[in-house]
């Protein structure tokens, strides 16, 4: 049999069961009313130093490895686990994108991190689909063209290689094709 109790804040009639006010509760009639009572209160530990003893805050540690076993987040919790902490990377990391990512100019990269020419482990993909054509590396002075200028498309037959003397030339003589066309308004 519910009992009725006038909130603390507001004053409104609310019905409680027996058992929650056994239990301290039925003071407030909702979580609104709950919080404005709390309002310049200060919190359970405000003030006390020391609150936490170093045993208590032992057990929260040991839970948040026992948690991260597999995959410790620090490597101060990897020690405490007996652990060496190893980044997750590669194809078993939650983000991976199959080793792609396309740069600011339009590019493709691709991961190789053993390429001569790889900087922090990606290569153009261009330059890997012209190595792996001719089945050697690419000299110093040899550059992939792509015909239709369209940076994406690494196919090999959209690809073709120059000495970088040959491709400056090429793109000298597209600038002044360009140039001399007449506007059309």
């Amino acid at each position: 049999m519910p009992i009725t109790i006038k909130c603390l804040i507001c004053g409104s009639p609310k019905d409680y069961p027996k058992s929650a006010i056994a239990k301290g509760g039925g003071k407030y009639c909702s979580r609104i009313c709950y919080n404005k009572s709390k309002i310049g209160k200060p919190t359970w530990n405000t003030g006390k130093k020391n609150w936490m003893t170093q045993e208590h805050h032992d057990n929260l540690v040991k839970g948040t490895i026992r948690r991260n076993k597999r995959h410790p987040i620090s490597s101060e919790q990897a020690q405490i686990n007996g652990m060496k902490a190893t980044p997750i990377s590669g194809d078993k990391h939650y983000a991976w994108k199959g080793g792609k990512k396309k740069s600011s100019r339009g590019y493709i990269y691709k991961l190789a991190h053993n390429h001569p020419r790889a900087h922090n482990g990606y290569v153009f993909e261009h330059i890997l689909v012209m190595e792996k054509h001719l089945d050697r590396y690419l000299k110093s002075n040899e550059i992939v063209h792509h015909i239709n200028d369209n940076r994406t498309d690494n196919r090999i037959s959209n690809l073709a290689l120059m000495t970088r003397a040959a491709h400056n030339t090429l793109h000298k003589k597209n600038i002044r094709l360009t140039l001399q066309k007449p506007l059309i308004v």
